[in-house]
């Protein structure tokens, strides 16, 4: 047998004495560390400000960024940008949202030139432009399950119907920051300001939102019937489907005296994560209105996190502005990397075998 290093040796001792997830009751359970696997320049990726991601139904994943729409098939990227010619790229290689519909037409809004929409089962281009959001920048998409979508863009909101190659104002003169649609289809608008609005297909309807004074919302996620809304400096909030805020989270949850939230999204356990402007993780258990807790890395995140995706295989992507993106890999919660200060030297540093009796080694 290989000697093992003293480094090794306190691995496998932590192996052997940590309780199981077995033995552990509910309260004690610790989660587990996570690791990054980090996709920017070097693997391909055409830029390293990641603004959106969706999936489609064959499982490829696509990102935008600020530089290009990217197409991963997990194990490299193809690039679509800006081209003259529209039937061989899009209208602008600067992209800010991204959703699929059910008949497979991915959803661009782009920064400068309006909305594009691309078939994907026939690679036909569409560039819808300024004319369907009414406005150059599209930063966020909400499908209306109908063939059209609402549009959010630093003016207002737009909805562009099934067929049309325009759209029809429903906000205006208001900076919509998220739209997001909760399990009971209710799809709602979030202005900068944290006023929101309920959507129809008959217009928008105003919700007593009572938020912060002063609050800059940034960021917004379904979370069963309702959403979860983030501020910049003024921490989060949960918001009802008629307007109530039944829980909050203060900015002192999440230190804010260094750190901005950035963006917010709940996962399909029903856990949610909150995001920082300095690249910090924060996690909600599912439902309730239990306090967050910061999320364990084995590295860091050096950029603002701007957006968080779970595709279609339970896979949990992190999105930033500009460190490109990164797959969450959890590490297991019995063997982990961590220091442990022995009460007098090792007599040897060749180990040939471990036992375990009870809780000694």
């Amino acid at each position: 047998m290989d000697r093992l290093d003293a480094r090794a040796f306190l691995v496998l001792l932590l192996a052997c004495v940590a309780p199981s997830a077995a033995g552990q009751g509910a309260g004690d359970a610790l989660p587990p560390a996570l690791d990054l696997q980090h996709y920017g320049l070097d693997q391909g990726l055409s830029q390293n400000a990641v603004t959106a991601m969706a999936q489609d139904a064959q499982g490829f994943l696509w990102w935008g960024t600020q530089d290009g729409l990217n197409r991963f098939d997990g194990q490299g990227f193809t690039v679509l940008r800006e081209s003259i010619d529209e039937r061989a790229g899009l209208s602008s290689s600067s992209i800010d949202a991204l959703a699929v519909d059910a008949g497979q037409r991915l959803w661009i809004g782009t920064n400068d030139r309006g909305l594009d929409r691309l078939d994907l089962r026939t690679g036909r281009h569409e560039a819808l432009g300024e004319a369907a959001a009414l406005h150059p920048t599209v930063h966020a998409i909400a499908l209306d399950g109908r063939g059209g979508a609402w549009l959010a863009t630093p003016r207002g909101l737009a909805h562009l119907a099934e067929g049309a190659s325009a759209g029809t104002p429903v906000l205006t003169g208001i900076g919509i920051t998220a739209l997001a649609t909760a399990s009971s289809g209710l799809t709602v608008a979030l202005a900068s300001d944290c006023r929101a609005w309920r959507l129809a297909t008959e217009g928008a309807t105003p919700l007593p939102v009572d938020a912060p004074d002063r609050a800059r919302c940034v960021a917004m996620a379904a979370r069963g019937d309702g959403f979860l809304v983030a501020t910049s400096r003024d921490g989060l909030f949960a918001l009802g489907p008629d307007g109530d805020v039944p829980a909050r989270w203060p900015q002192t949850h999440f230190d804010g005296v260094r750190d901005e939230l950035s963006s917010v999204h709940v996962w399909r356990d029903g856990t949610a994560w909150v995001g920082t402007s300095i690249g910090r993780l924060f996690a909600l258990p599912g439902g309730g209105s239990g306090a967050p807790a910061p999320v364990a890395l084995r590295s860091t995140i050096g950029a603002a996190v701007s957006r968080f995706f779970e595709d279609r295989d339970g896979g949990r992507w992190i999105a930033t502005t500009t460190e490109g993106a990164f797959r969450v890999r959890a590490l297991s919660d019995v063997v982990r990397n961590d220091t442990l200060v022995l009460p007098a030297a090792m007599p040897s540093r060749s180990i040939r075998s471990l036992w375990r009796d009870a809780s000694r080694v």
